[in-house]
């Protein structure tokens, strides 16, 4: 019997998001700006991680069969890790790579190469069972939108690039598509649907659209593989952009910030997003900065009616969810810690989720690279901690998911991370390039 992979799934529509701003006070007031996130314990000094070379094609095609658990392209009902890997130029075709879950986590004698694609690595793989067998697909949604049909190629690719996500729109437990495209008058934009199951080609079942806020053009888009609703980005010069949420047949401009993730933070079954700074900024002079209600400001939108936004001061980065202590509600893992003199290099921040909302401080542990690089020269201190979160999944099938950490080396080498929610390493692995 597959295994609980930790991740709620119910699917509720978002409703009473307040309008953007600083906003009231939240549930839990977060602590004054002072507060440092508290720091994980120290673990064991790491062995030499395991290293591989995925194998160059997929092991025998599974049977899959009943509802495809969150991440898991097999049917083991474990998690699986997708990774996207870059050639060492631009006239090299990137590979995506899977190594599978196992009762012991990730296990890198399964890694393979699932096939190749005009993928940048940018953006990490999401997970959908889009043509209902059983077993879930991989989606990149980045140069062009590809579908991986079991975590194997070749893909399908459709004409839209990375404006584009996984939802389940409609509510009708079939996993959709969904994009943005420009007017061909060029005065704005259009959300196109593309409603679930799927065939091979990547033909929809049926297709719908609307119109985007009035004055947008088609910008970035995150989206919610486990509830109906989405965030759509306005235009951006390289900082935080306006962030609309899309909850039903309404869009609502909630907040500025162009990190967004869905999940359950507060355990009551209905959905929430959690949308911040970035960090990204504009580099042009005098544009080096944001306004006070933005700078190193994440905002939680709870689903409930009753709820006002909760403001997270100091909480900047990449975002993440998922429930890693298995108490039924999601914690918010943040791409960057921010102390009070300095940000960690290679940091990150655990928020716990809980009944009355995200809890501060934080729990923080960071990560460091190799000495050296494949070619043998010795790294600077930024680039071994040069590290991002990569995804968060329950990849030992023991109902409480793990955060996956990536540092990449170019094309000769990848180093992974397996993060529990108390912040200790479970797990360190190498993958080896191309050649490698």
């Amino acid at each position: 019997m597959a295994r609980k992979l930790g991740v709620l799934l119910v699917s509720s529509m978002l409703a009473g998001c307040a309008a953007a701003g600083p906003g009231p006070a939240a549930p839990t007031p977060p602590p004054a700006p002072e507060s440092t996130p508290e720091s994980a314990p120290e673990s064991a000094p790491e062995s030499v991680p395991v290293s591989v070379t995925p194998a160059a094609a997929p092991p025998s095609r599974p049977r899959c069969s009943g509802k495809a658990e969150p991440g898991d392209v097999n049917g083991d009902g474990y998690a699986d890790l997708a990774f996207v890997r870059t050639g060492a130029d631009w006239r090299e075709r990137a590979q995506l790579v899977v190594v599978h879950g196992s009762a012991r986590g990730l296990d890198p004698a399964t890694a393979y190469v699932a096939g190749d694609g005009a993928m940048s690595g940018e953006v990490p793989p999401q997970f959908a069972d889009l043509d209902g067998d059983g077993c879930a697909d991989v989606v990149i949604p980045d140069r062009s939108l590809m579908i991986f049909w079991g975590g194997r190629g070749p893909a399908a690719v459709l004409p839209y690039g990375s404006h584009s996500g996984v939802a389940d729109l409609d509510g009708d437990a079939a996993a959709d598509l969904l994009a943005t495209t420009s007017r061909p008058d060029g005065t704005g934009g259009r959300l196109v649907r593309l409603h679930g199951p799927f065939t091979r080609s990547g033909e929809p079942a049926r297709r719908s659209g609307r119109p985007l806020p009035e004055g947008e053009w088609p910008g970035r888009m995150v989206t919610d593989p486990y509830g109906p609703d989405l965030v759509v980005y306005g235009p951006d010069d390289g900082e935080q952009a306006h962030a609309w949420l899309l909850t039903g047949e309404d869009f609502r401009e909630v907040a500025t910030g162009s990190s967004a993730v869905f999940g359950d933070f507060d355990g009551d079954g209905r959905r929430d997003v959690a949308i911040g700074d970035s960090g990204a900024r504009n580099n042009e002079p005098g544009m080096e900065t944001e306004d006070p209600s933005v700078e190193g400001i994440t905002r939680v939108f709870y689903g409930g009616a009753d709820r006002e936004p909760q403001v997270l001061d100091g909480v900047r980065g990449s975002l993440h969810a998922g429930d890693l202590t298995g108490d039924g509600a999601d914690d918010l893992v943040s791409g960057e810690v921010i102390g009070m003199h300095a940000r960690v290099v290679g940091g990150a921040e655990i928020l716990t989720g809980s009944p009355a909302g995200v809890r501060r401080p934080g729990l923080s542990f960071s990560h460091r690279g190799p000495e050296r690089g494949p070619a043998g020269k010795r790294l600077k201190d930024w680039e071994r901690g040069s590290i991002r979160t990569w995804s968060v999944g329950d990849h030992d099938g023991d109902g409480r998911a793990e955060v996956i950490r990536v540092w990449q080396g170019g094309p000769g080498r990848a180093r992974f991370w397996r993060v529990d929610g108390a912040g200790a390493t479970l797990q360190v692995f190498d993958l080896a390039g191309k050649g490698g």
